[in-house]
């Protein structure tokens, strides 16, 4: 099943890999059902026939795909529903803990372009700097009570 899965989707990259204008990355979006049909494939035992097994390290299905795209010269990015929709939920086979916290739409579509914009084979970049801004050093403060309200605990940070 994850060699097929594996196999379907990169001879799909493959076509885009051969158009004349290439993309610079691909975006993969897996279904659900995708992840959970090949993610632990590597530690499933037996297929639907007996003389049929799927299991092994070389079942890893994130590897065998980056290495199937590595092989048309074409970057790719994986994204899970979770990602970026907090109503999907992933199988507590699949991961230790399935309550995972999606994050704000902002940092999701900074973290997704700046990972695409890398993968495309540019440099992300910030604003220059004047020098002398670079030389200034800025200290935080905090303090807050203890519940019992007995303690003042402070924190310090440099920025």
């Amino acid at each position: 099943m994850t060699q097929a899965v594996v196999e379907a989707i990169s001879n799909e990259i493959g076509v885009l890999s051969e158009r004349t204008v290439k993309p610079h990355v691909v975006l993969v979006a897996l279904p659900i059902e995708i992840i959970e049909r090949t993610y632990n494939a590597r530690d499933v035992v037996g297929g639907e026939d007996d003389d049929e097994t799927e299991a092994g390290p070389d079942l890893d299905f994130r590897g065998l795909l980056k290495v199937a795209c590595m092989r048309l010269r074409l970057p790719i990015q994986l994204l899970w529903p979770t990602t970026f929709d907090p109503a999907y939920k992933i199988s507590r086979k699949l991961k230790e803990s399935s309550e995972r916290r999606t994050q704000d739409p902002a940092t999701i579509a900074w973290n997704l372009l700046t990972a695409a914009y890398y993968k495309a084979g540019w440099l992300p970049w910030r604003l220059a700097r004047d020098a002398q801004q670079l030389r200034t050093s800025y200290v935080g403060l905090s303090f807050h009570r203890s519940v019992d309200g007995e303690q003042v605990h402070e924190h310090s940070s440099n920025v």
